[in-house]
């Protein structure tokens, strides 16, 4: 406590009885004040605004400076301020509060706090970034370490990492994962470190849970675009809204086996109960059949993120709609961008993801809604052969 603030303890009551006409406020330029901030005040006195040359300032347990425009405070608590006009007189000496700063949110790359996601784009993060939002400083709050829990097939499993960077060990699970596999980010440890050498502020932050993305959509070719849509003769909000519905997942597996199967089943209020079956094979392959009420909408394969292999689409009545055969491009060219923020420096990078397109092979039939062969084409390359 310094000696000037010892001082102005003494005079405070000699002072007030002078000053009791003037009434003294002080107006937090940010709305409130922080712990382990350096928040800018002016000082109102009489009505006015005092120039911080105006008047001298000192605080218990913290610190403060002026600047041209204004007093800077950084303290914890309930502290007391005092200030002097440049007779010496005291015109305000009260206790003054702090607030904790609000709770961080937990984000991956600074953006996305949970829900569903592509393998690719969790592997191109690099770590997780605790967020004070909607705050009107500019605070660095550090993830210190965290548990990721994967649920992959019927198995779970706990990877711990220090700091907020992905471990090698957690990349190298990551890039094993399937669709609807998830990952839990928990027992996220995260500090507050102030820059006047008050104590840190420690938090236990809010778990969040991503799902690799299963099904698609739509079925994207080079020279075809077949949409869900059509296929299943629904509305894109009524095929969202089945898919925001609470799903049921069974599975025969564990999560690294050569060959398994997942069905994932959404429950729906409307005319519809799509279902997902995948079959899992080695080397990142699988196939996967669309249903809606048992009725089998798609037959689709992938390798190593890629169409390939047969293809068949079905009308929502069981006929055939098309068949054919895919197969990926030796020529990787499709790109992703995909903006990354370093959980250290909070700086951004673009990363760019390549992505294997899917070409069309050999013959491909195309049926009407009576299942009757209406055109035939031969593709090599994706490129259409002419007769």
């Amino acid at each position: 406590m310094s000696y000037k603030f010892i001082l102005a303890i003494f005079s405070l009551v000699i002072t007030l009885s002078a000053e009791g006409q003037n009434k003294t406020f002080i107006y937090a330029e940010k709305g409130n004040l922080y712990y382990g901030l350096d928040n800018p005040v002016q000082v109102i006195y009489n009505g006015k605004v005092l120039r911080p040359d105006e008047y001298e300032a000192s605080i218990e347990n913290g610190t403060c400076h002026k600047t041209d425009t204004a007093l800077i405070l950084n303290a914890g608590g309930y502290r007391f301020l005092c200030l002097q006009n440049m007779q010496g007189d005291t015109i305000y000496f009260k206790r003054i509060m702090f607030h904790s700063i609000p709770v961080p949110a937990i984000t991956l790359n600074g953006k996305i706090k949970g829900g569903g996601m592509q393998k690719g784009w969790l592997l191109a993060s690099t770590g997780l970034v605790a967020l004070v939002e909607n705050f009107n400083f500019e605070v660095r709050v550090y993830v210190n370490a965290y548990t990721a829990v994967i649920h992959s097939g019927n198995e779970t499993f706990s990877i711990k990492c220090d700091g907020p960077m992905f471990s090698p060990e957690l990349r190298a699970a990551i890039k094993k994962l399937r669709p609807h596999d998830r990952i839990e980010f928990t027992e996220i440890e995260a500090e507050f470190k102030t820059s006047s050498g008050l104590p840190s502020t420690l938090f236990r932050l809010t778990p969040m849970t991503f799902e690799i993305y299963g099904g698609l959509p739509y079925v994207q070719l080079d020279a075809y675009f077949i949409s869900f849509d059509s296929l299943l003769q629904i509305s894109r909000q009524d095929y969202y809204d089945a898919l925001a519905k609470d799903k049921e997942i069974k599975t025969t597996c564990n999560a690294y086996c050569d060959t398994c199967s997942l069905d994932v089943f959404y429950r729906s209020d409307k005319k519809m109960s799509l279902s997902e079956r995948y079959r899992f094979f080695a080397n990142d392959s699988f196939n996967l059949k669309w249903y809606d009420k048992d009725k089998l909408l798609a037959d689709i394969s992938y390798s190593h993120g890629a169409l390939s292999g047969p293809i068949t689409l079905y009308y929502p009545d069981g006929k055939k709609r098309l068949e054919g055969s895919i197969k990926p491009s030796a020529t990787t060219i499709y790109r992703d961008t995909v903006m990354t923020t370093d959980p250290v420096t909070l700086d951004e990078t673009m990363v760019v993801q390549s992505r294997t397109p899917s070409l069309m092979e050999g013959q491909w039939n195309y049926y009407n809604d009576q299942g009757i062969l209406v055109k035939t084409e031969k593709y090599a390359d994706g490129k259409k052969l002419e007769k």
